[in-house]
C-alpha cells in the first residue's frame, strides 16, 4: 500500500513503545517517509539516518545500521 493508506489504516500515533525508525541517508523519499512517521508517533519516537545508506540501509550499510539500532537501544533503556 502508500504511505497515506498505511497511515490513514493504521493505528500508528497510538504507539506507545519506545519506537525507532531508520532510513539511509541516501533516500531522500525515505527520510520524509522516516520524520513522518516519528511525528505520528511522537515523543515515543526516534529517527535516525544511517550515514551512506540507501533504501536499505541493514542491507548496503549493516555496521552503520547496527551501530544506530544500538546506540539507540542503549539510551532508550536508561
Amino acid at each position: 500500500p502508500s504511505l497515506a493508506t498505511f497511515l490513514r489504516e493504521s493505528q500508528i500515533q497510538l504507539t506507545k513503545a519506545p519506537t525507532l525508525v531508520i532510513a539511509g541517508s541516501n533516500d531522500r523519499e525515505a527520510m520524509a517517509r522516516t520524520e513522518i512517521v516519528r511525528m505520528l508517533i511522537g515523543s515515543n519516537a526516534t529517527s535516525v539516518a544511517v550515514p551512506g545508506a540507501a533504501g536499505a540501509p541493514h542491507l548496503t550499510r549493516p555496521e552503520e545500521t547496527t551501530a544506530c539500532v544500538r546506540g539507540w537501544a542503549l539510551g532508550a533503556l536508561r
